[in-house]
């Protein structure tokens, strides 16, 4: 199974819109590819996902939160952030829980990773991009 990380920008994506981005998590969800979190990545997320200009109510918040537990697989990043050097340093976690998770690709729609293309074996890529491979492999 394919093992992945989302980015924040993906899950709100995800979470308020329908497209490629809310297409990969009803993959996830349909345990068709594995979502590898961390807590530091699940704490940002539930964060940004309430942020009253994005208008989501918190009892629905805290449902999609509790669904992705339901289907994700949780690690708890064995080494520091600070070890990865990248544009962006606050995007180190997604690195780090790929790393740790053993994750295939991190999906992102923030340059400071996707300009990366690859950490490791660990591939970064838009969720377009992700989709179309996906499609070729099918």
């Amino acid at each position: 199974m394919i093992r992945i990380v989302l980015d924040t920008n993906i899950i709100i994506s995800a979470f308020g819109w329908r497209g490629n981005e809310y297409n990969i998590l009803q993959k996830t969800m349909n345990k068709e590819l594995l979502l590898i979190l961390s807590p530091e990545i699940l704490d940002e997320y539930k964060r940004v996902l309430l942020l009253q200009r994005l208008g989501f109510e918190e009892q629905e918040v805290e449902e999609f939160i509790t669904a992705l537990l339901e289907i994700a697989e949780f690690v708890i990043p064995a080494f520091e952030q600070s070890s990865i050097f990248i544009r962006d340093a606050a995007d180190a976690k997604f690195i780090v829980c790929a790393i740790e998770g053993k994750a295939d690709y991190v999906i992102t729609g923030d340059d400071d990773l996707l300009v990366l293309e690859k950490y490791n074996s660990i591939h970064i890529v838009s969720s377009k991009n992700f989709l179309e491979m996906l499609g070729k492999n099918n």
